[in-house]
């Protein structure tokens, strides 16, 4: 018996540890059918397994078939206006396969997802700060390049570690951009420290993800941090709160200091433009902001005039540049998917309260268009099961959800 949890424990960490790099890694941007096919392969194979072990699989409920078919039905309604088929068809399969689980399993996968998001965060904090300090480590490193304009210049991809030729002064360890980086982070602090009460880990977490300098990951954080310290009632772990965050101030003021004083990067000024700046007229990084929040308009306007089925999800040349999910779902599939996918979404969340969990989900799927990647794929299904186990329609089956 031993060596079959064995078997299925390893298979959960190989399906944990692609679900990662599947979900906005370099090396997922560079070969993305490859990862695609070997997470699918690895998903059937374990499935088999447990078939073969006579483990109950679980089946896809309702709200799953819908949430998976759906996409099809606006392809229907969209058909020939450059709908991306893969990525309809992909999403629909992946749904349905997830579907198979039950929601133990999901979580036992969550949990090594997050485990090896935390193991990636002492990476961060090691390779980080180092190669900010000896920049000249890089140069032994090979250059790695894309068809991103925004990386012409490329990247050194150290597999565990990512950095960027220009303008790598914010971290993001494997993944495409410091905001994906940051939601991972977030949602392993969430999962870690709400669902396991494994507090010990916190601090490399919420050191790690303020190394982002993301606007999106301060907010979670922050989040986190002061949910933690309102719900848990000791005194003496509200004190290890404050200790916490006044520690990472100085240790964060600290290295500032000597990054400033050995190198030509003014981290006050890139905490300034990246948090405070990017908000006003006057600065570089407004920019951006600017054309993100035009693109997120643009994609509400569209929602609205396709409120049902939304625009179809479109081939890459013919879709909006979006960073927010919010906007990815509402102007491709329309409305009323996304008030079904936000409510499914934000279940797992549930420990933070309904109040708070809906803001936590509000600014998660706002700050970057992650939508159907493997990730938020997991948390919705999660939350489908979650919804079918709770109801009193089908208590005879909660066991096999």
């Amino acid at each position: 018996m031993s060596k079959k949890k064995d078997i299925f424990k390893w298979f959960e960490y190989v399906i944990a540890a692609l679900m990662v790099y599947c979900n906005g890694s370099w090396l997922f941007m560079e070969y993305k059918t490859p990862m695609i096919l070997l997470l699918i392969t690895s998903l059937l194979c374990y499935m088999g397994m447990r078939i073969k072990y006579k483990r109950r699989l679980s089946n896809p409920n309702f709200i799953i078939v819908f949430m998976a078919l759906f996409p099809l039905l606006s392809l229907l309604v969209n058909f020939g206006k450059d709908i991306n088929y893969f990525s309809v068809v992909y999403t629909a399969i992946l749904y349905l396969l997830l579907g198979f689980l039950n929601l133990d399993t999901i979580a036992s996968i969550l949990d090594k997802y997050s485990g090896i998001i935390y193991k990636l965060a002492i990476v961060t904090l090691i390779l980080g700060p180092l190669f900010l300090a000896l920049p000249m480590l890089l140069n032994r490193i090979p250059i790695r390049y894309t068809n991103f304009v925004s990386d012409e210049y490329g990247y050194y991809n150290f597999i565990i570690y990512t950095f960027r030729v220009s303008g790598g002064t914010r971290a993001q360890s494997i993944f495409w951009e410091p905001g994906a980086w940051a939601i991972n982070q977030a949602f392993a602090l969430y999962w870690i420290v709400f669902k396991n009460k494994d507090y010990k880990k916190m601090p490399v977490l919420f050191l790690s993800l303020l190394f982002t300098v993301s606007t999106t990951g301060f907010a979670l954080g922050l989040i986190l941090l002061a949910v933690s310290f309102i719900t848990v009632k000791s005194n003496g772990f509200r004190f290890k709160l404050l200790a916490l965050f006044f520690s990472v101030v100085l240790i964060l003021s600290s290295l500032a200091v000597y990054i400033n004083a050995t190198t030509n990067i003014d981290v006050g000024q890139l905490l300034y433009d990246q948090v405070v700046g990017k908000f006003l007229d006057s600065t570089d990084t407004n920019v951006s902001y600017q054309d993100r929040k035009n693109s997120t308009a643009e994609a509400f306007n569209i929602a609205l005039t396709h409120p049902f089925f939304g625009a179809g999800k479109k081939v890459e040349s013919s879709a909006i540049f979006v960073t927010s999910s919010l906007a990815e779902i509402a102007y491709q599939l329309g409305l009323i998917y996304l008030f079904c996918y936000f409510l499914l979404y934000r279940l797992i969340f549930n420990k933070l309260g309904i109040l708070m969990s809906t803001i936590f989900v509000f600014i998660m799927m706002n700050g970057e268009a992650y939508a159907f990647m493997i990730l938020s794929s997991m948390i919705l299904i999660f939350g489908s099961k979650i919804v079918v186990k709770k109801s009193f329609w089908n208590k005879n089956i909660i066991s096999n959800t």
